[in-house]
């Protein structure tokens, strides 16, 4: 029931670490050796392309035909912008239809109409979809990329992470390395 904001630079991963999780928990196989809880999974997924990206990973993972019928995967949805009420609306009729344990929202500045930098962003977006997860008790992943300061945790406005319980931070240890730090 938890709300996590993953983020890193460019091309660190985070969207191949938490398809894998997502796919993990919609087939009730353990994720880096852990148990997890099988869920039913709703995917939103703004930036990687299905037949490029996505299937080829699953595939790549070990994942089959017939292993992922919890996991309800978007690419590139048509949805309102989720810091709006037409977004949260429409967010609504997914939830209603899929019941979801876990929804993944990828990439965050995908997904809102106001400035990034802005806190009022965030506010609405919390106000629109953040709430209407918590409420339901639906357990929330949303990706997001850092900027120069990795230290910092996710660009733009502090109110982006106001309302997560969570900030995981993916990067990699040593440049051209193929080993990632959460």
């Amino acid at each position: 029931k938890r709300h996590i904001t993953l983020a890193g630079p460019a091309k660190a991963g985070k969207s191949l670490f938490v398809a894998e999780m997502a796919a993990c928990i919609a087939s009730g196989r353990s994720f880096l050796g852990f148990p997890v809880t099988r869920s039913i999974v709703l995917y939103l997924d703004f930036e990687n392309s299905p037949e490029e990206d996505v299937t080829p990973r699953f595939r790549a993972m070990g994942f089959g035909p017939g292993d992922l019928e919890d996991l309800h995967y978007f690419s590139y949805p048509e949805l309102k912008p989720f810091d709006t009420a037409g977004g949260g609306n429409e967010l609504l009729v997914l939830l209603e239809k899929y019941e979801p344990g876990l929804v993944v929202i990828d990439t965050a500045s995908r997904t809102i109409a106001g400035k990034e930098n802005d806190n009022d962003t965030w506010a609405a977006f919390y106000r629109h979809t953040g709430m209407l997860l918590r409420t339901r008790g639906i357990a929330r992943v949303r990706i997001d990329h850092t900027g120069k300061d990795r230290s910092k945790g996710p660009r733009g406005a502090s109110g982006k992470i106001a309302d997560v319980d969570g900030v995981w931070i993916l990067d990699r240890p040593a440049k051209n390395s193929r080993l990632r730090r959460l």
